[in-house]
């Protein structure tokens, strides 16, 4: 699956309430909003912060490329649940210098899972990437005010209901049901 079939990703910001959501208009014109992101199976094992960077940056003398590139998806998906914020710089960089290679959908989820409100911007720019010469728009939709007060965090049925309606004025901004 390529950069270009990744639907949502929700960002959280703790601080400010704030949601942005990033809808991609990949096999459906209006696109899908996905909620919050991939299961929580890595977050049962937290993750060596500093290590997963180390091998997200660079790839070890005694490991083949190939072998690397797997453990580095995969110490990007732990990044991505581990909720410290050491992880999102690397996460950005490999969002805005990943296009060929599934880590960076991985690191544009871990963004998502993350919620910092330093990927907006970069999210942002993605989306007017993918913009540029596209069939089907990609839009940016703010969400402030979720009250996340469903398990584990997660958004509730007001959130989702808050959710589907801003997207929906998207939807309708944009015209592609018309």
């Amino acid at each position: 699956m390529g950069r270009f079939k990744l639907r949502a990703e929700l960002v959280r910001s703790a601080e400010v309430g704030q949601r942005a959501v990033e809808c991609f208009g990949v096999g459906h014109p209006a696109g899908q909003v996905l909620g919050g992101g991939v299961a929580d199976v890595l977050t049962k094992f937290p993750a060596d912060v500093p290590a997963q960077i180390k091998l997200v940056e660079t790839q070890p003398a005694d490991m083949d490329r190939s072998t690397w590139k797997e453990r580095r998806r995969d110490a990007a998906r732990k990044l991505g649940q581990s909720k410290d914020r050491r992880a999102v710089a690397v996460l950005i960089r490999l969002a805005e210098t990943e296009t060929f290679d599934i880590i960076g959908e991985i690191a544009i989820e871990g963004l998502g899972n993350l919620g910092d409100p330093a990927a907006v911007p970069t999210l942002q720019k993605i989306a007017a990437e993918l913009n540029k010469g596209a069939v089907h728009p990609v839009s940016t939709v703010q969400i402030a005010g979720m009250d996340l007060l469903a398990c584990d965090w997660h958004p509730s049925l007001a959130d989702h209901q808050l959710m589907a309606g801003l997207v929906d004025k998207e939807i309708q901004r944009l015209g592609v049901w018309n």
